[in-house]
């Protein structure tokens, strides 16, 4: 039936005729000596069929002309009718081409071109990388003796070996999909589900040994502060989500489940963008080919959340940085340096205001002091050490409220409030 429907819209949707050509529906098919039979035939075979059956020639249908055998052309050639040609006013007074409406998000910016594929991946913007080797700039040379003189950590040390974009979307996955309040290393299987599923490579690692110490790892993750100190405001909420105790720090592994959103979408409409305009408001925005942006930003963030009234943005990071094996290498001037380089500052502020936009649209009489801070958790850290180097993988930023207004008033192609 569908390959008949299809036959009787390529019959019918021609504008001024439409010339059909077709061989004889007795005609032997493939290596076959004999046609193809019902149902599996064509259905032009089929409908040329029943219009010679039982006659020599096809019955009158209006509007229809059968032609057996040669098809008789007219000897003349077709001309196209001579015109006068068009004022040069006339081209000069056209309207430019609007500029492409398109689907844009953090990593085709980075890229310079469009969406074109299907759905990003969790770690699209992670690259397979080697652990960096010893580099030529200053801010390697100055760091080289402390680098020398300090050892390597056991856990990180452990965990080096794997690294890529699958092993960035397996943690995504396990953040994901754990089962809130219970303890990752009663999680074991998930961990291994996960890992299969994005085929990493164990690199001689044990599947078993390496779900044990992602265990391990998550957990440290999850029980981390996630602000330093002052930075979370006390409230009567703070009781009801078991944060740590004395300290009244904000650990993720604390958080119920009605108040973290997961793999958050979003979409939001572009104005007619300028990359220049952009880059006058805020000083951080990644090097692209693109000149002008229209049409949809679009991304998914891997937690939004609520505390105490507040709403963050959460991103997790898998990326080895430096030698990947010392505390140093995931401690404050690195992780700074790390997120200026793969240009993580300017995706944190793109989510920020994506939040900004869903918060004002969603809750009445919506405060911009509800809009928390940016946090971007390198697992490979963030926890490790407690008592040694508490921040160790944790980047956090609350983005300045005159810097939010200034780069959505240019992406909503606002040139007024953006000067």
């Amino acid at each position: 039936d569908e390959r008949f429907r299809l036959l009787y819209v390529a019959l019918t949707r021609a504008r001024y005729a439409c010339h059909v050509y077709a061989l004889s529906p007795l005609r032997p098919y493939a290596n076959s000596r004999k046609p193809d039979t019902d149902p599996e035939r064509a259905p032009l075979d089929a409908m040329i069929e029943r219009l010679l059956d039982g006659a020599t020639a096809p019955p009158e249908i209006p509007h229809v002309q059968w032609s057996a055998g040669r098809w008789s052309w007219p000897d003349e050639q077709w001309r196209p009718p001579r015109t006068a040609p068009r004022a040069a006013a006339s081209v000069l007074a056209n309207p430019p081409n609007p500029p492409f409406e398109a689907t844009w998000s953090f990593s085709a910016l980075l890229q310079g071109r469009v969406n074109v594929a299907a759905e990003e991946t969790a770690a699209a913007d992670e690259e397979p990388v080697a652990v960096a080797e010893a580099a030529a700039d200053d801010g390697a040379v100055v760091m080289a003796d402390a680098d020398a003189a300090e050892p390597e950590h056991a856990q990180l040390a452990w965990l080096a070996p794997i690294a890529g974009p699958d092993f960035g979307n397996a943690v995504h996955a396990m953040f994901e999909r754990r089962e809130i309040g219970k303890p990752m290393r009663d999680q074991l299987a998930l961990i291994e589900r996960c890992l299969r599923a994005e085929g990493v490579g164990l690199r001689g690692i044990a599947l078993d040994d390496l779900a044990r110490h992602l265990a391990s790892r998550l957990q440290a993750t999850l029980d981390a502060p996630l602000l330093p100190g002052g930075r979370s405001r006390p409230s009567l909420a703070s009781a009801t989500l078991g944060l740590l105790p004395g300290a009244g720090a904000l650990t993720l592994g604390a958080l119920p489940a009605s108040a973290m959103c997961a793999e958050m979408p979003f979409e939001f409409a572009l104005g007619e963008v300028s990359l220049q305009r952009l880059r006058a408001v805020c000083d951080f925005v990644p090097p692209t080919s693109a000149q002008r942006l229209r049409g949809l930003m679009t991304g998914k963030i891997d937690l939004v959340f609520e505390h105490a009234g507040r709403f963050h943005v959460l991103d997790y990071k898998s990326n080895r940085l430096g030698t990947a094996t010392r505390l140093s290498d995931y401690a404050a001037p690195q992780l700074e340096r790390a997120m200026a380089d793969d240009h993580y500052r300017f995706q944190a502020l793109l989510y920020t205001v994506a939040v900004d936009r869903f918060l004002r649209q969603r809750i009445p009489g919506y405060r911009r002091d509800r809009l928390g801070e940016a946090i971007y958790l390198f697992v490979r850290a963030a926890g490790i050490a407690p008592d040694i180097a508490p921040r160790a993988g944790i980047w956090t930023q609350r983005f300045d409220d005159a810097l939010i207004d200034a780069v959505d008033a240019v992406l909503a192609g606002d040139a007024r409030q953006a000067a």
